[in-house]
């Protein structure tokens, strides 16, 4: 599993090969202005660098908004663990505790606990208690 900073790491590549494939585009259709060279086409060249501007922008815009929303919601779940875990009768605060370390250090397991029902919630902390998971 990869880590919240491997995770960044990605998706900020993939917004530099973003980047990379329109500054490609804008070169390849700077030389098809300087093969015509009219006046007509430094207008059309503005506007297509103007274009590319504004769709990059949109795109690193979009992935910054991701990133920061799964921050966002992995810390709301991360805040919920422990009031989750209340819920579950027969745990000790150390239990509990235990637990909720155990889970916030994944977010696969998280994920997992708060997609069950709250009647197979207790099932999950004892397979963790007991070492299975």
């Amino acid at each position: 599993m990869r880590s919240s900073k491997e995770k960044k790491v990605v998706v900020f590549l993939a917004a530099q090969q973003t980047v990379i494939q329109q500054v490609m585009i804008v070169v390849g259709l700077y030389l098809e202005y300087r093969k015509s060279n009219d006046g007509s086409s430094a207008d059309r060249l503005f506007e297509i660098l103007a274009n590319f501007i504004v769709r990059t922008n949109a795109i690193l815009d979009d992935m910054v908004k991701k990133i920061g929303w799964h921050e966002h919601d992995a810390s709301e779940k991360r805040k919920g663990v422990y009031g989750a875990l209340e819920k579950i009768p027969g745990l000790d605060m150390s239990q509990r505790l235990w637990i909720a370390t155990k889970l916030v250090k994944n977010d696969l397991q998280i994920d997992m606990f708060f997609s069950l029902p709250d009647e197979a919630r207790p099932e999950m902390v004892r397979l963790i208690l007991a070492g299975s998971i």
